[in-house]
């Protein structure tokens, strides 16, 4: 057991305990997902694959941002934060937002929630257009 958490600890940055939180709510998102795709009668295989790739690489970035929390301090970088677990973290409120979209295309009533999302996703789709510029 303390094999598993030392492998944990060296490819996830220290964010193991945020990293559960993740898989909980990647495996509640793609529960989520079949159940919204069976409900819609429409289940695409090639929606299936491609979305379950995207979800590999995802978890692929999260180790990666702990390899570079890894490398930094060995060439000399000071890095303020620990990019593993802030990125775990993005990507944990990505799935959470992805999780009550399915949730609501299955007909829960989740308007109060996505209204605040609504205005997040502005917000991010605002800042990414002023980097364009």
């Amino acid at each position: 057991m303390q094999l598993i958490n030392h492998l944990l600890e060296s490819l996830f940055g220290g964010g193991s305990p945020v990293l559960s939180l993740y898989m909980s709510a990647l495996a509640i998102d793609l529960i989520t997902g079949y159940l919204k795709a069976l409900k819609q009668h429409n289940w695409r295989s090639a929606i299936n694959v491609e979305g379950l790739l995207i979800k590999f690489v995802t978890f692929f970035t999260i180790i990666s941002a702990g390899i570079i929390d890894d490398l930094a301090p060995l060439m000399n970088i000071s890095i303020p934060i620990n990019i593993a677990f802030w990125w775990t973290i993005i990507i944990t409120l990505y799935e959470l937002g992805s999780i009550l979209e399915n949730i609501s295309e299955m007909g829960v009533n989740v308007g109060f929630l996505k209204k605040y999302l609504g205005v997040l996703q502005d917000q991010v789709e605002s800042d990414e257009e002023g980097k364009d510029e």
